[in-house]
């Protein structure tokens, strides 16, 4: 069996998470969620960075999570 590095988050809405990707491209970074009780709760936030330290922000509209899940498709298997 093989082992694999797991990091788990607690977003703000109190629930913990298992980060599935961290995607940069076109000077953005997005983080994909998915639920540790619950598998088909998934979230998408854009990382910032602010005196130098990481935070996940909502997304700002309904184009910007499509473009982040065409990311998401496009870098399956990597």
């Amino acid at each position: 069996m093989q082992d694999y590095d797991v990091t788990i988050v607690t977003l703000d809405n109190g629930k913990d998470y298992y980060v599935l990707k961290d995607i940069t491209a076109n000077n953005k970074r997005y983080c994909y969620f998915s639920n540790i009780e619950n598998q088909h709760d998934i979230c998408v936030r854009r990382v910032e960075q602010e005196n130098n330290k990481s935070y996940f922000c909502y997304l700002d509209s309904e184009d910007e999570f499509r473009q982040a899940m065409k990311l998401f498709t496009e870098h399956q298997g990597s």
